[in-house]
């Protein structure tokens, strides 16, 4: 008796192992992507933050008549963004930002985004 129930309990655990490992698996794969979900959600909102901390730094400057131009704009982003995203390069940084501005209506790519949206709405 004790034989059989060896053999039944090894034949459920042979045939029950395929499906325990696929939901573990799908399980850590739901798992991951809500973390890397999250984590671009948290980049998103870091970088959109940070371009209008730039902004305001700009405004500042131009009302006290200092000057500024686009590239310290971009500097003081990509510094900012390195300090804040940890393990986040300058040219990672840097394409955030070149690929947020558009988004937020901000800077002279903004402008060509425009141009584009109407050529492609004459069409």
């Amino acid at each position: 008796m004790h034989q059989l129930v060896e053999l039944i309990v090894g034949s459920a655990v042979s045939v029950a192992a395929p499906a325990i490992a696929g939901a573990a698996v799908k399980l850590f794969q739901k798992l991951r992507f809500d973390v890397d979900e999250a984590k671009r959600r948290k980049i998103e909102t870091t970088v959109t933050d940070v371009l209008y901390e730039v902004e305001e730094w700009a405004a500042e400057r131009l009302k006290a008549k200092l000057p500024v131009n686009s590239g310290q704009k971009l500097s003081r982003a990509v510094t900012k963004l390195v300090d804040k995203l940890p393990g986040i390069s300058e040219a990672q940084a840097e394409v955030l930002v070149r690929q947020t501005l558009p988004l937020l209506a901000m800077g002279a790519s903004w402008a060509l985004r425009r141009k584009d949206l109407a050529d492609a709405s004459v069409k």
